[in-house]
């Protein structure tokens, strides 16, 4: 687990550094007199559809930045300005609103990108679906320059299971295990597999509000549940990619939760289900995962694990 500070920089069993990859294309801004202008060039995760949640942590690659210096936050309430750059949030509801950012890093190959990791704030309007066109623009400023804004659609919740390549997009071919592990901490794997009846807990980012209400860049000191429930699909096919909701058995999660400590990371714990007879188990090149569990909110994501009977 990586602390700077005493401030979480989001990281499970020393293996998770919660930044994102999220592909998506921006408009370039009108360049200032001598200066190229600044372009959001990528936003989230790897699907185009730029989708956040209230609390969410998501990381904008910012090309068009000089160097910058990497700079982590120590402190908390988590800062709004760090290494001279911020994010604004604009909301029809609270324009331009600075938000609190984690960490400012030069981007993996360069190209004068930067990487500013940041926590949407809790209080953004959110829907139910992302087909209400509920708007947020982000942009990132320094020293007077400002990029051109990216929109996002803001919704109750947009889960994200946690992942090992998270830290860097250009990354994600490589090496991605799901950040879900058994009850002492190790990561399940097809080494280490995972058994029916055992509980396990998925580590997840975008589950939104909680109860009570989580404060927009600080920790949680205690266990704070989620406020929109938050369902879990089992799918027993091998290598089995996320599913939309309705294509596999639903279970009730145990737990659903901000996690005491973490700003912006949450924790499912649930129960591994029976495993189906004729179920095959991992092994040899083809078989990587047996049981993928989908977890279903306004919009879905999903995660491939080994498991025994």
């Amino acid at each position: 687990m990586r602390i700077a500070g005493g401030v979480n920089q989001f990281g499970v069993c020393g293996r998770l550094r919660v930044v994102v990859s999220w592909l998506v294309c921006a408009a370039s801004a009108l360049p200032l007199p001598g200066q190229s202008p600044p372009i959001i060039a990528a936003v989230g995760y790897e699907i185009p559809l730029v989708v956040v949640a209230p609390g969410q942590i998501v990381t904008l690659f910012v090309d068009g930045f000089r160097p910058v210096e990497e700079a982590h936050a120590d402190k908390l309430p988590l800062p709004t300005e760090l290494a001279g750059l911020q994010v604004l949030v604009a909301t029809p509801e609270s324009p331009r609103t600075p938000a609190p950012i984690l960490s400012v890093k030069q981007g993996y190959l360069g190209f004068e990108r930067a990487e500013v990791t940041i926590q949407i704030p809790y209080e953004i309007l959110a829907v139910s679906s992302p087909q209400l066109h509920t708007a947020t623009l982000l942009a990132v400023s320094r020293n007077g320059v400002e990029s051109a804004p990216v929109l996002a659609y803001t919704v109750e919740s947009a889960p994200r299971v946690a992942r090992s390549c998270d830290y860097n997009f250009y990354a994600y071919q490589f090496d991605c295990r799901a950040m879900i592990t058994h009850a002492d901490g190790r990561l399940v794997t097809a080494r280490e597999p995972a058994k029916s009846g055992e509980i396990l807990v998925m580590y997840a980012l975008g589950l939104g509000r909680t109860i009570p209400p989580g404060q927009t860049g600080a920790a949680p000191a205690e266990p704070l549940a989620v406020e929109i429930p938050v369902r879990l699909l089992m799918d027993f096919s091998p290598n089995a990619p996320p599913k939309p909701q309705g294509y596999a058995p639903i279970v009730r999660p145990l737990y659903v939760g901000a996690v005491p400590g973490f700003a912006g990371l949450y924790q499912i714990n649930f129960r591994v289900p029976p495993i189906p007879p004729g179920t095959p188990l991992c092994g040899g090149y083809y078989i990587y995962t047996n049981l993928t569990v989908n977890v279903s909110g306004v919009t879905q994501d999903g995660a491939g694990i080994c498991v025994e009977p």
